[in-house]
């Protein structure tokens, strides 16, 4: 009897030792989530999903909020410190200049190249061996063509003066002065499909991406209105910046552009946290931005009073500490390309003189007085020689970035 109530007993313990374990009465209770990628439930630790293989329990990349410095998680939308909308992509900005991988990414080559001709005015562009530019009928009255680099296939695309020409994919886009109005236009690349893509008048334009990016102007007191952009067929316009301002152009996240306001300085706007910082310390003319320094003309008193001639500065962006590289620079513009700046020299007759980044071997580059609107295309350089005493266009030569194998392309 005694055997059978000690193995009654013994039976007993083990079936209640099985139920425990069987009911997770271990005091390590197991706890279910669901998968990020298929919601099926799994065990709080495994590895992976036992149902679709998702690697589980990655460690949230974390960064910093750039408005209120709160580590947050890298995916967020929305910073929840102080709401802070954030950039989906990357919102890894370590201070209030932008994105500081993407701004070490861009291609300054390029860009340096097409601020140069954007500062310039953007009236020539040279694309798969042809030339778009400004032209003159017999009339002496200015009109938009295309011809091919050995001076062939000649065409008129319309009447009136374009500016800020660019190519993207099958279209060129410009702006289009005529009949006292400057609007938004764009065709085909063989001049065909003219189509004008604003209602308002319009200046300072520039194909970035997936946008168009100008500044609308009004025509009677000569000044911007705002600074816009929208699609590329001209729709769903949408206001960027409030203010006037002048010479913008976007670079990654930032807009650069002359504060009129602000002693015409030369002004850093972030499109991400709306930060608004002064970058040159004077008047400033044909900025060029170069990775961390930029170039720039510095003038004693505005342009609008006459003074066409000032200094060649280069400036650490991140510093703001500036050096003198020349004395005696025409203010119609600068190109800066590899290691060298090309510029008119005002000490010289408007001659065309090229000079090291660092200030050093100044060479002169083309023998041709009152030189104007300097140009850069990969290995070749084009201006005008203009005639000051009648007010005109006497030749638009291009040559090598030496000045050697010049032509005349008018």
């Amino acid at each position: 009897m005694k055997k059978a109530i000690k193995f009654f007993f013994v039976l007993m313990i083990t079936a209640f030792s099985f139920l425990f374990v069987l009911t997770g009465c271990n005091n390590s209770e197991a706890i279910s989530i669901k998968c990020d990628n298929c919601g099926a439930l799994i065990e709080e630790n495994s590895k992976f999903c036992p149902s679709c293989g998702t690697e589980c329990n990655k460690e949230e990349k974390m960064c910093e909020c750039q408005n209120c410095n709160e580590m947050i998680p890298e995916s967020s939308k929305f910073c929840p410190n102080c709401g802070l909308q954030l950039k989906e992509e990357n919102t890894d900005n370590s201070d209030n200049s932008g994105n500081d991988n993407e701004l070490e990414n861009l291609d300054y080559d390029s860009i340096r190249i097409e601020m140069s001709n954007f500062c310039n005015g953007g009236r020539y562009t040279i694309y798969n061996g042809w030339i778009y530019s400004i032209d003159f009928d017999n009339n002496g009255s200015s009109i938009f063509s295309k011809m091919r680099t050995d001076k062939t296939d000649y065409s008129i695309i319309t009447k009136g003066t374009p500016n800020y020409i660019s190519v993207d994919g099958e279209y060129i886009y410009f702006i289009l002065n005529y009949d006292n109005n400057r609007y938004l236009y764009r065709c085909r690349l063989g001049g065909n499909e003219l189509t004008r893509l604003s209602e308002s008048n319009v200046w300072y334009l520039q194909v970035n991406e997936d946008y168009l990016y100008y500044n609308k102007y009004d025509i009677s007191t000569g000044k911007t209105c705002g600074f816009y952009r929208s699609n590329k067929d001209g729709s769903n316009e949408e206001l960027v910046l409030d203010k006037e301002i002048y010479y913008s152009y976007i670079v990654g996240n930032e807009l650069y552009y002359q504060d009129d306001a602000d002693n015409e300085k030369i002004h850093k706007y972030n499109l991400i946290n709306k930060n608004d910082e002064t970058i040159t310390s004077g008047i400033s003319y044909s900025f060029v931005l170069d990775g961390d320094f930029a170039y720039y003309i510095k003038n004693d008193i505005s342009t609008g009073f006459g003074k066409y001639s000032g200094y060649l500065v280069k400036i650490n962006i991140k510093t703001k500490e500036e050096t003198i590289l020349y004395n005696g620079v025409h203010t119609s513009g600068i190109l800066v390309n590899g290691s060298r700046i090309y510029f008119i020299n005002t000490n010289d007759s408007d001659r065309i003189y090229s000079i090291d980044k660092s200030g050093d071997n100044i060479m002169l580059i083309s023998q041709d007085t009152n030189c104007a609107y300097l140009y850069i295309f990969k290995d070749k350089l084009m201006y005008h020689d203009y005639d000051e005493e009648k007010y005109y266009i006497d030749a638009v030569y291009l040559c090598n970035t030496d000045g050697s194998n010049k032509i005349k392309i008018n």
